[in-house]
């Protein structure tokens, strides 16, 4: 028995505009999510195994360019049989990259919370104004900023998006995110030299909160946008699992890695640096990778 939503799903799937205006912006939108262009053979596919949104896509062809429809269903079986085409494996390649990458991104990420009830709470006054601010209040200012930046960063992709040249690439954006954790890293380090021995108003750690959040505005939404948009729909759910995978692993990881970085063996300065060059370093592979 179908549910509600599948018979909702199917019923719309049926219906067609006569404009062909609208035809063919149905079209753009189901090449836009499911579609890829190979620059070498000069063909456009749409690569899906949903049966309701083939139907569409052949009956959009056949009403739009008066396309044979039994023929398109013909080349859309050759097609399934077909490898990887050139421009699919360096998709694959990239998500598999930049999942790699998310693994550094998620580690320092994890890492920035925990000298805040460590390190930090030896080594700064928690006291304003009289009254003692509870460690905890640092888990809420993430979730403030997120709130704050949230419509920011989304008008600040609008805005660049309608620029001539078009917006940043998805690899630019999060290898900016890494780059921001950085800078938080530099900051931390820049705090403990000059409070000079004595102890520094945790005031200070706002402005850690904020770059911690704003890297993750740039990092954390843009690798589901950049896996939807470019893996090959056969390998969507495998890619998406392999972007969840590498989350799990900087969650296991980043312990051990306060361990050692933060165990007491190096100087709590000098370790944010390190861990700020690293992700120096990993954003500019990530914007070099670009064009790639």
């Amino acid at each position: 028995k179908m549910s509600f939503s599948s018979e909702v799903k199917e019923e719309l799937a049926k219906q067609y505009s006569k404009s062909r205006h609208c035809q063919l912006a149905e079209l753009a939108g189901m090449l836009e999510m499911e579609g890829s262009y190979d620059t070498v053979s000069g063909q456009l596919r749409m690569d899906t195994d949903n049966t309701l949104l083939k139907e569409k896509y052949i009956g959009l062809l056949q009403r739009a360019f008066a396309i044979d429809a039994e023929k398109t269903v013909e080349e859309k079986k050759e097609t399934k049989k077909e490898p990887l085409t050139t421009i699919e494996k360096k998709r694959i390649g990239a998500i598999l990259i930049a999942s790699l990458f998310s693994i550094i991104f998620w580690i320092f990420w994890y890492l920035g919370y925990l000298p805040v009830y460590y390190y930090w709470a030896d080594n700064m006054n928690w006291v304003v104004a009289g009254y003692e601010v509870p460690s905890t209040w640092f888990d809420a200012a993430n979730s403030m900023f997120c709130v704050i930046l949230g419509p920011v960063t989304a008008a600040l992709w609008r805005k660049l998006a309608a620029r001539p040249q078009g917006d940043m690439s998805l690899f630019r954006k999060t290898g900016l995110g890494i780059a921001i954790i950085g800078l938080g890293y530099i900051f931390y380090a820049v705090i403990d030299i000059a409070r000079g021995g004595h102890k520094a108003s945790v005031l200070w750690l706002i402005v850690f909160a904020f770059l911690l959040t704003l890297g993750e505005m740039f990092f954390s939404p843009l690798g589901h946008s950049f896996i939807s948009k470019y893996s090959p729909s056969r390998y969507l759910a495998l890619m998406m699992s392999m972007w969840g995978f590498a989350t799990f692993i900087a969650a296991k990881s980043y312990g051990p890695v306060y361990g050692i970085l933060f165990g007491g063996n190096i100087p709590f300065k000098t370790a944010c640096i390190g861990i700020a060059v690293v992700s120096f370093v990993a954003a500019a592979i990530m914007i070099a990778l670009d064009k790639r």
